[in-house]
């Protein structure tokens, strides 16, 4: 089972996923953390650290994920790796990021670190030098998954899905919260994705507050048994009224200006929803969805035309 019972932990075969910031120094069109919308904020580190020895009580992820926003942009990164090292609830650290800033960032980072997933835009500022920068971090024993991202799905409606059976296969298709499980804590609550915990940051997604997530602060005998029924119901949250999970329409990369991001025409938020991959994956289970393809460092030094 993904996610199940044993000895008292609620054991899961995914990450547990820690937003450091909430903002970005991209602004992508269907951004799934909404970061252009969202006000800067940073992961205060000492916080961070109680939150996740209340979680390691009761709760063990594969692994612990370290994202944002841009986790790059964390002004005490060092500190933050140092700290969710030491509550000991997961093994293998990594950290997600656009890699734009990789030549920012303190080496001490590299020496915390076990992963490094990037995410590479179609965007300036990958260069010959950041590509040198890559191979000393890898030199320095951290694993690289390089994801070249040329396309996005659309993520979220303001306006909610009226439907609740649509909102229903949604769900049951969403790779986020079934597949990939991204269990995300934030500020002492344990979400069952980063979309439910970012909408109700952004604001002005009218159901997101249902089924909201499981408090971790206040220890209690049926804790783990809490986590694991809302981790494992088959419900929708409130937020999947305004999620398009898996598949939204696919449309190419673009960065938007951040004043207006969140707006676009979703009068009709069915229509925003590829109802073909929809079926696929009803059909057939977790499929690619058409927007990254894997790359090693040579070959994504060819694509960027950096070598």
């Amino acid at each position: 089972m993904p996610v199940s019972v044993i000895d008292g932990l609620v054991v899961s075969s995914g990450p547990v996923e820690i937003n450091l910031t909430t903002h970005c120094n991209l602004r992508c069109r269907a951004c799934s953390h909404l970061s252009p919308a969202a006000k800067p904020w940073h992961v205060d580190v000492d916080v961070l650290a109680a939150d996740l020895e209340h979680l390691a009580r009761v709760y063990r992820p594969a692994y612990l994920r370290l994202l944002g926003g841009e986790p790059l942009l964390h002004n005490r990164l060092v500190d933050v790796l140092k700290a969710v090292r030491g509550t000991g609830i997961a093994d293998t650290v990594q950290m997600c990021s656009n890699g734009l800033l990789l030549e920012r960032a303190d080496d001490a980072v590299w020496d915390l670190l076990d992963e490094l997933e990037l995410s590479i835009y179609p965007v300036r500022g990958y260069s010959r030098a950041w590509l040198e920068k890559l191979r000393e971090i890898e030199a320095r024993g951290v694993r690289l998954k390089l994801e070249m991202v040329s396309a996005f799905r659309e993520s979220y409606t303001v306006t909610p899905v009226a439907d609740p059976d649509l909102v229903a296969r949604i769900h049951r298709t969403c790779m986020p919260a079934h597949e990939w499980l991204c269990h995300t804590l934030h500020e002492g609550v344990l979400y069952k994705c980063p979309q439910s915990v970012m909408f109700h940051l952004v604001g002005g997604f009218e159901r997101a507050e249902g089924n909201a997530g499981v408090g971790v602060r206040d220890f209690r005998p049926s804790l783990a048994e809490d986590i694991h029924a809302y981790l494992t119901s088959p419900d929708p949250l409130g937020a999947c009224a305004h999620c398009f999970g898996s598949v939204g329409v696919l449309g190419g990369h673009v960065q938007r200006p951040r004043r207006g991001w969140l707006s676009q025409d979703d009068s009709d938020p069915g229509s925003l929803v590829d109802m073909e991959f929809l079926g696929t994956l009803e059909r057939n289970g977790p499929q690619d969805d058409g927007c990254t393809a894997s790359a090693g460092l040579d070959e994504l030094a060819q694509v960027l035309g950096i070598e």
